[in-house]
């Protein structure tokens, strides 16, 4: 080193070798000043580029670089991922959507009214969850299918208006048959993540006002208190709320969820507030039932997040998907995680202290130990006339009125490649947005849904091609394997879904499962080429920790030949 040449050296020769390691030293320092300059900037800006896309060499079609071009080459990328020890493979469904019988809630009453505001039905083909697909009563069928894909963790919500069908009157068999399911899946080696709240309430609690109303957080309160006290033994991992801010756009905003309010801006925001508010307040509770017990519970948000890129380099475009990706994709993150919102590209800070939020915000720091992801799609960002804008609004369209006939639209690319849902197939979208969060948090994170809805059907066979999930899957897979390998703390992939169920306003078309699922027989049926590479990954990265199989029997479902 410096030392051993400085006893070669003569003493003017000692002097120089000192002024370049000076002159190292200061370029070095000056090299970190930048690279941090440089990294706030980008996290500021929300600043990580366009998405890579490419010409698809037989479709014709844009796609994402990430993805592969044919099944067989999606395959073998899968088979050669590497993931962190521990890391949670799982698939997620929600009360509402798989259980069926469920008619003392919110939803049920939605379908019932039949017409949204609009003009449109509440919901497609007008046909609502009714038994959905029995897995009340069909669970145990259900997890020796998780067993045999190898699932090692299982997302699912409690339903509230289930286990509190009257207020303050608590139905013990329904939590009980919850506790079942939870110690029914730990024995099959499978970790449950419960939800309290994925988009149902009880009629009774509506009827007082719901969400809109703040006293009525104490009674979502008094529910989590009353779940976690039966399920924190056997529940480590716990989600106090779905998509808040996407249930907040779409019930009052919107109007294609229920109560159906359109453009309601600032009862949204009384909205968001106070359950913000019920997240605190359950995240509490949670904490008290766990505080005698070996192990602490982990509690999140699984928020919605959308990534909004701008369309071109039109300054306004850019700034509209900044304030966009602020607003929507960190606002709440940055209150969980700093106590605060941020006053930059807009005054949301400012907004809420002068609103007479700031205790509220405050108190929030430390109420999540990791942050949920949802991510489905990119949105993008532009201007034009109003004239420009053509068909209908879907829920995943963004259409506001400017003044002088402007219109900004932030939707999808048209000519992309797209699931049965309209949406743009980008993988590298997941990637950027959960690098984006982890720079500006940098707390563990789990994407807590990423799915895709692709009923694509062979001309000559009539079967399912999968052509599209086997790919998307597989590329979802390799940007999370990826974000690991640079050091990124996601510790969970969760798929949504285990099987085809009803999708809410979409109705019972949408097919996202991994099992398909035939509603008038609930026959559960392997997707046999997804399914077989997500069998092959799990076991593949639990066998390299020198973890053992969680599969059970296998060949339990009947193959669906994609």
């Amino acid at each position: 080193g410096i030392p051993r040449i400085h006893a070669m050296c003569k003493p003017a020769e000692v002097d120089l070798l000192d002024d370049v390691g000076t002159l190292g030293r200061v370029w070095a320092f000056l090299y970190d000043v930048m690279n941090a300059l440089l990294r706030y900037l980008r996290i500021l800006f929300v600043s990580y580029g366009p998405l890579p896309s490419r010409t698809h060499p037989k479709t014709g079609m844009l796609v994402d670089a990430r993805m592969a071009d044919t099944v067989d080459e999606a395959v073998k990328r899968a088979e050669q991922l590497h993931f962190p020890p521990g890391f949670l493979f799982g698939s997620a469904t929600a009360a509402y959507q798989v259980e069926g019988g469920l008619t003392n809630c919110t939803w049920h009453a939605w379908e019932e009214r039949q017409t949204r505001a609009d003009g449109e039905p509440t919901v497609n083909g007008g046909k609502g969850a009714g038994v959905a697909c029995e897995m009340w009563s069909r669970f145990e069928e259900d997890v020796e299918h998780m067993r045999d894909l190898g699932l090692k963790c299982y997302r699912f919500s409690v339903e509230w208006s289930r286990v509190e069908p009257r207020e303050g009157e608590f139905d013990e068999a329904a939590i009980e048959r919850y506790r079942s399911w939870c110690v029914l899946l730990r024995e099959s080696g499978i970790e449950p993540m419960v939800t309290l709240h994925h988009f149902t309430e009880p009629k009774w609690w509506d009827e007082k006002g719901g969400w809109e109303v703040r006293d009525n957080v104490a009674q979502f309160a008094r529910f989590a208190a009353y779940v976690a006290a039966r399920l924190a033994r056997h529940v480590t991992y716990w989600c106090t709320t779905n998509e808040m801010n996407g249930f907040a756009v779409c019930g009052w905003i919107a109007g294609v969820h229920p109560p159906g309010k359109r453009d309601e801006v600032f009862t949204l925001c009384s909205v968001v507030r106070n359950m913000l508010l019920g997240h605190r307040l359950a995240s509490a509770e949670i904490r008290a039932a766990a505080a005698a017990l070996p192990h602490q519970p982990v509690i999140m948000m699984a928020l919605n997040h959308i990534w909004f890129q701008a369309d071109n380099w039109f300054p306004l475009s850019n700034l509209s998907a900044l304030i966009l990706n602020v607003v929507y994709n960190f606002a709440i993150p940055d209150a969980l995680f700093t106590g605060r919102f941020s006053n930059f590209p807009v005054p949301l800070g400012l907004l809420a202290r002068a609103c007479g939020w700031g205790d509220d915000l405050r108190a929030l720091r430390g109420s999540a130990d990791m942050l949920g992801v949802n991510h489905y799609y990119r949105s993008v960002v532009c201007f034009g006339r109003n004239s420009t804008r053509t068909g209908p609004a879907s829920v995943s369209d963004l259409y506001l009125h400017l003044p002088f006939g402007l219109l900004l639209r932030a939707n999808m690319r048209p000519g992309f490649e797209k699931s049965d849902m309209g949406w743009d197939l980008t993988p590298s979208s997941l990637e950027r947005l959960v690098q984006a969060l982890w720079d500006r948090y940098n707390v563990p994170i789990v994407v807590t849904e990423s799915g895709i809805a692709d009923a694509e059907m062979c001309a000559s066979s009539g079967k399912e091609t999968c052509f599209r999930r086997t790919r998307y899957l597989s590329a979802c897979l390799e940007a999370v394997s990826s974000l690991a390998a640079k050091g990124v703390d996601v510790r969970g992939y969760v798929i949504w879904t285990l099987l085809d169920n009803f999708e809410w306003a979409e109705g019972f078309k949408p097919r996202f499962g991994l099992l398909h699922n035939c509603f008038e027989t609930q026959t559960r049926t392997k997707r046999h080429v997804p399914y077989a590479m997500l069998q092959s990954v799990f076991r593949r990265a639990m066998a390299q920790h020198g973890i053992g199989s969680a599969a059970g029997a296998v060949g339990l479902a009947p193959t669906l030949t994609c």
